[in-house]
């Protein structure tokens, strides 16, 4: 399945750290990494556990001829990284508290009430758009098929 990449412990430890702290003062709202399938998956995953959409700044470069292959991919990409959702007024604390942790923190975009996952490309229209629902519907009846038949099999 790959090469496994190098662990940075003291990045990793900074990043759990900082959860903690953004939990505790009841900064965040929801937290999950990247890992498992890229920034994509991540942001779908949030967007089905709490039922609602979000709209992501430009991402991607789009050309005449529509988004360059690698560009387009990069999204899926795996890697380190945790998406967490806040309150507006919370954006400056998490970065300064990010920033005395050494950490890299951006904001990539805000959860809104429309039920729909839009990841938007450098011209502003949506590279992605996913119906959370239909999506969490799909996701949900995979998953229970799955172990339906891993059940029958055992």
């Amino acid at each position: 399945w790959g090469e496994i990449g190098e662990i940075d412990l003291a990045g990793e430890a900074a990043t759990n750290s900082l959860l903690a702290d953004l939990a505790v003062s009841k900064l965040i709202s929801s937290a999950n990494d990247i890992g498992s399938g890229g920034l994509a998956v991540c942001l779908s995953r949030c967007a089905m556990s709490q039922g609602i959409g979000a709209d992501i700044d430009p991402m991607i470069a789009v050309g005449d001829d529509g988004p360059h292959r690698l560009d387009a991919l990069s999204i899926f990409i795996e890697g380190n990284g945790v998406v967490v959702s806040c309150a507006p007024d919370a954006l400056e604390r998490i970065e300064s508290l990010a920033k005395q942790k050494k950490l890299a923190c951006m904001r990539i975009g805000r959860t809104t009430s429309s039920k729909l996952l839009r990841v938007h490309a450098i011209d502003g229209v949506p590279f992605i758009t996913l119906n959370v629902e239909s999506a969490r519907q799909a996701y949900s009846s995979a998953l229970e098929c799955q172990l339906a038949m891993e059940v029958v099999t055992a």
